[in-house]
């Protein structure tokens, strides 16, 4: 169990996780922004947890190896690129206008 291809291969696992836990705790706090009256301690307290999170999860995977670190930033990236493309918001349809002559 001493592959060092395998141990990238789950760093770089690891940080798709890390990156679907940080992008749906970003969507549950931008949905809970209408709740409060003022939003502004919310949004900092939230970014403050998840920013702390991420890196928390990034140092126990990375154990301090640099490779390691690359691969799990690697599949947070990767990751994140693929869900933020799913989710974008397309735009609508133009709606077309006849004209009489």
């Amino acid at each position: 169990m001493n592959d060092p291809i395998l141990h990238l291969a789950a760093a770089s696992l690891a940080g798709a996780f890390l990156a679907l836990l940080y992008l749906s705790a970003l969507w549950g706090s931008l949905r809970m922004i209408t709740v409060f009256v003022r939003p502004g301690p919310w949004i900092v307290a939230s970014s403050a947890a998840r920013l702390a999170a991420l890196m928390g999860g990034f140092w126990l995977v990375s154990a301090g190896q640099p490779l390691r670190l690359a691969a799990t930033l690697v599949g947070f990236v990767v990751t994140r690129t693929i869900v933020v493309g799913l989710v974008r918001t397309r735009p609508a349809p133009a709606i077309r206008r006849e004209t009489s002559p």
